[in-house]
């Protein structure tokens, strides 16, 4: 079972229409739907209602190792906003695993999906943990909160894949770029040099005032 959840804040629309995919192998950078008619190891399903605030997506059975959550879209780029996925799978502790069943007992993510993003993952065993989007030198990538280096592949997208030990863990993605940090840093600098030139001059304008009010507090404590 998939449990996703939609944005409170506002694009409630965005989380329609779209595809829940599942297999036991990685998926292809682009799927389309021609894709998926080639390919009978894809497990998917349509999802065209509206989750508020969440939709509940059966998986009838289905096993996989990999879920992907895609847009059906006309043309080629098409927005899709979520808060938070949740993957439920079957468990029985009184026997292990068969190898073809997923390790994954339950995912949970969460992030601002801008420059943080974190999965909670319960896992019965070892297992690879494959990040699909283009290499991007920014990208850090952190196990229960210890930063890991990926081994990335060949080709364009340089998939970079890492180990996660069996047990419940949390996997974070974090991105950082460091013109962005200069421009905070230089933003805060030139707000600081703002406030103290604004408030010279409001010193240089209220001086007279507060110095002859002063002047007077002073002389009439003077003849007390």
């Amino acid at each position: 079972m998939v449990r996703i959840w939609n944005r409170t804040d506002c694009c409630q629309d965005r989380l329609s229409d779209y595809w829940i995919l599942l297999s036991e192998q990685p998926f292809p950078r682009v799927v389309t739907p021609a894709t998926l008619e080639q390919n009978p190891g894809i497990w998917r399903k349509r999802v065209l209602a509206v989750g508020n605030p969440f939709a509940i997506i059966p998986m009838d059975g289905a096993r996989g190792r990999y879920l992907r959550v895609q847009a059906e879209a006309a043309k080629d780029i098409r927005v899709l906003h979520f808060a938070e996925i949740e993957v439920f799978g079957p468990r029985n502790d009184n026997q292990t695993p068969p190898p073809s069943a997923s390790p994954i007992v339950r995912a949970t993510g969460s992030g601002n999906f801008a420059n943080r993003f974190s999965v909670g993952v319960e896992n019965d065993r070892p297992v690879t943990v494959d990040y699909l989007m283009a290499y991007n030198p920014g990208l850090h990538f952190y196990v229960n909160g210890r930063e890991t280096k990926p081994a990335y592949g060949p080709g364009p997208g340089r998939l970079a894949s890492f180990e996660i030990p069996a047990g419940k863990n949390k996997v974070e993605v974090r991105y950082r770029n460091l013109m962005l940090s200069l421009f905070w840093m230089f933003y805060a600098i030139y707000a600081a040099v703002v406030a103290l030139v604004l408030g010279n001059n409001l010193w240089m304008i209220f001086r007279p005032t507060i110095s002859a009010l002063w002047g007077r507090d002073s002389a009439i404590t003077a003849r007390h």
